[in-house]
């Protein structure tokens, strides 16, 4: 029975067929988990948007406490950082973005016609045939054109739709505060709450996964948000040097996408190519050059410094990573799939040594009463 206990083939065998009684079980007796999962999905946007403010906030936070002597003074300061952010955000930023989202809109027509004309001028010059292309150009631009009107078309129908999402974006405009609010208030006692549910001998052991957990989520999340921000800059000051027009807009396209690892930069990017098709061939080739320059700043001197090299993973391995993540979750599994990963990792490593740890002190016990 010892051997048992003690053999790797018998521990690994146990995991195998507990993993498979309880997919067979959630595969066949779903139901029961229904109002398990009605839950999660009412709480996780608002809990996601609560924890990324929390993690983007947190070096504020810690400043203020060593400033600030009453902690819920701190507290107080710092919701007083959050609404003025906020209120900058929606007074100054967003109308400015929605008006260069306006403007982006209107171009779009012209930029087409643009692209038709230099694809015709292009093929004319290589001496090939302009009627097939300029036609199935033509068809896209209809299909486009179409796409538009069913969107706009099935909005327009979709009236419970939009009441039913306009209910759900307010509730989690209500909820996303209480969850923010109590995280930084009673963040360090989670841990503690935690630990009264955990038998003794392995307090400690979630003491340290818990802990990892959230030093390379305080780490991934603080870090990329940092690294948002200055692309985004970044990407509008480039493209005010360029001259292109709606820089603003732009410019925090290239940052919320550079959230997506490697496919992110170049899909931010897109929006500024079609701005730059408006005006001529060389002006995409500057953009691309642009674009190109900020990647290697951001990858080779910007990441490494606020980051570090935490992570550790191939670019390949990253690659693959992704995509994974993006044929089972889409967007969002994209965005997420490399804290999940940062932190699983974290976890891996701090069973890993607690395990090692356990083995040595083990045989030391045994030496000593041999």
């Amino acid at each position: 029975m010892n051997y048992l206990k003690q053999s790797k083939l018998f521990y690994g065998l146990v995991l195998a067929i507990s993993i498979g009684v309880m997919i067979w079980i959630y595969t066949n007796v779903s139901y029961i988990f229904e109002p398990l999962q009605a839950l999660i999905g009412s709480i996780f946007v608002p809990l996601m948007i609560a924890l990324f403010l929390y993690y983007t906030f947190l070096p504020i936070y810690h400043w203020l406490n060593k400033k600030i002597p009453s902690e819920k003074g701190a507290l107080l300061v710092l919701l007083l950082i959050i609404i003025g952010v906020t209120i900058f955000f929606l007074s100054i930023i967003v109308p400015n973005l929605i008006s260069q989202m306006e403007s982006f809109i209107r171009m779009l027509p012209p930029v087409i016609n643009n692209v038709l004309n230099q694809v015709e001028t292009l093929t004319i010059d290589l001496n090939v045939t302009t009627l097939d292309i300029y036609e199935y150009l033509q068809q896209l631009d209809i299909s486009i054109t179409n796409v538009a009107t069913n969107v706009l078309n099935t909005l327009s129908a979709s009236l419970t739709s939009i009441i039913s999402g306009t209910i759900s974006f307010f509730v989690v405009v209500a909820t996303f505060p209480l969850f923010l609010i109590y995280m930084f208030k009673d963040g360090d006692k989670i841990v503690d709450g935690v630990l009264t549910i955990i038998p003794k001998s392995y307090q400690s052991l979630t003491k340290d996964v818990l802990t990892a957990a959230h030093t390379s989520a305080r780490q991934y999340i603080g870090g990329r948000i940092l690294i948002i921000l200055l692309v985004a800059i970044g990407s509008y000051l480039s493209f005010l040097f360029i001259g292109l027009p709606n820089a603003l807009f732009l410019g925090i396209m290239c940052g919320l996408f550079d959230i997506i690892p490697y496919f992110g930069p170049w899909i931010g990017a897109f929006p500024a190519f079609i701005v730059a098709a408006a005006y001529s061939l060389p002006a995409m080739i500057l953009v691309v050059i642009m674009i190109f320059i900020l990647q290697m700043i951001e990858s080779y001197i910007i990441t490494p410094f606020v980051m570090g090299n935490n992570l550790e993973l191939h670019p390949v391995t990253v690659v693959i990573l992704v995509l994974f993540a993006k044929n089972f979750i889409g967007i969002i599994g994209m965005i997420l799939i490399l804290p999940v990963f940062a932190i699983v990792k974290s976890i891996i490593q701090v069973v890993i040594t607690y395990r090692h740890t356990m083995k040595q002190s083990d045989t030391s016990e045994h030496k000593i009463t041999s």
